[in-house]
């Protein structure tokens, strides 16, 4: 039985990396006269996008953070996009009295962006975001589950990376895997990775999550 199920946002919660790509390009093109290629940012993936932008932008990482922020907060092509059915796959379990957990790489200023946009400000019990040198999902994961006072066994992640499945062992609970946004075979590569934990719509997860309570 799950009281607590925490989630990634990028690639679980929406469909956010397009917008996030496209908002730190023109950052840095507006600041450089150039744009970054996806590969420089993708290269920097696992820390917040701080540090990522630190990382690019080195002196100027101030305006350019700066930028990136204005940007991302009204982009529309491509806008940041909640998965189809995701928020009310959400509030099922947050109305069946199961505690909800985000924990994302993304730095706090852009992680409230993202859920302003969603229309999803308050639906977390505990929100817990990156930094900019290093990935520490799962201290933060240990940290939502002390902070809402449950033990490690009534605790899950739900996340759509292989990290995602390393950094839940290193805190001890189980993971699920997100495929809703997957390729073939990227799907696959999670399979073999988390065999019988992987599934291919937001609310497959949630059933399974809720025939288990």
């Amino acid at each position: 039985m799950y009281r607590l199920v925490a989630f990634d946002m990028d690639g679980t919660i929406g469909d956010t990396y397009p917008g996030f790509f496209r908002s730190i390009q023109i950052a840095v093109k507006n600041s450089f006269g150039k744009e970054c290629t996806i590969e420089d940012i993708v290269s920097h993936l696992g820390i917040s996008d701080l540090g990522i932008i630190k990382a690019i932008a080195g002196e100027k990482w101030r305006q350019v953070f700066d930028d990136y922020l204005r940007t991302y907060e009204v982009i529309e092509d491509p806008a940041p996009r909640l998965f189809s059915g995701m928020k009310e796959c959400v509030l099922r379990l947050k109305s069946r009295g199961i505690k909800l957990a985000l924990v994302t790489g993304k730095c706090p200023e852009s992680c409230s962006i993202t859920l302003k946009r969603f229309g999803m400000e308050g639906v977390f019990d505990a929100v817990k975001t990156g930094v900019e040198d290093r990935n520490i999902k799962s201290e933060n994961m240990s940290s939502a589950i002390e902070e809402l006072g449950f033990d490690k066994e009534e605790c899950c992640y739900v996340g759509d990376d292989l990290s995602d499945i390393f950094e839940s062992k290193k805190a001890g609970i189980e993971c699920y895997s997100a495929a809703w946004a997957k390729t073939e075979s990227e799907t696959e590569e999670l399979k073999e990775n988390n065999p019988g934990k992987v599934f291919l719509r937001p609310e497959d997860f949630i059933n399974f999550i809720l025939s288990h309570n």
